[in-house]
C-alpha cells in the first residue's frame, strides 16, 4: 500500500469536514509515508481584482507571487493588484487556514506543503489532481 499513495491533496476551507480531512489525510499519510498537499482556493468571483489582474494571477498566483520580478515586467498594476489582494479577507483567512492545517499534520510527522491557488474552486480542485507538474514533484 505504501508505494500505491505517494500523495494526497487535500482541499480545505476551514470547516470542521476538512479538519478531519487533514486529520484522515496525515493518518493515511502516517501509514504509507505519504505527502499531503494542502490546497486552498480562493474563489476568484469572490477576490476583488480586475479581470487583467485575475488572469495574471491564474492558476497558480502564489507560486508566481514568489517570483514578483516575473510578474512586474507583465503589469504595471502589479504592486497595487498583489496589495489588494494580499488585504483581501478571503485571502487572509486562506493563509490562516492552510497554516494551522499543516501545523496539524507536521505534528503528526508527515510531510506537508501547502498551495493556495485563485479560481473557481471545484473546477481548480480538479485542475491541481490532475496536474501532472504537482504528480511528478519529488521533493516533497
Amino acid at each position: 500500500m505504501a508505494e500505491l499513495i505517494r500523495r494526497i491533496l487535500v482541499p480545505v476551507d476551514g470547516s470542521r469536514a476538512s479538519e478531519k480531512a487533514v486529520e484522515y489525510a496525515a493518518w493515511v499519510a502516517g501509514k504509507t509515508g505519504a505527502c499531503v498537499m494542502l490546497l486552498h482556493v480562493v474563489d476568484a468571483d469572490k477576490l476583488k481584482l480586475t479581470y487583467e489582474a485575475m488572469d495574471r494571477f491564474l492558476p497558480e498566483w502564489q507560486d508566481k507571487i514568489k517570483g514578483t520580478d516575473d510578474i512586474k515586467r507583465y503589469s504595471p498594476f502589479f504592486d497595487e493588484q498583489l496589495k489588494c489582494m494580499m488585504d483581501d479577507p478571503l485571502y487572509k483567512r486562506g493563509d490562516n487556514v492552510l497554516k494551522e492545517m499543516a501545523k496539524y499534520a507536521e505534528k503528526q510527522g508527515v510531510k506537508v506543503k501547502t498551495i493556495m491557488k485563485l479560481g473557481k474552486v471545484v473546477d481548480t480542485i480538479i485542475q491541481t489532481a490532475d496536474d501532472k507538474m504537482l504528480q511528478s514533484y519529488n521533493n516533497w
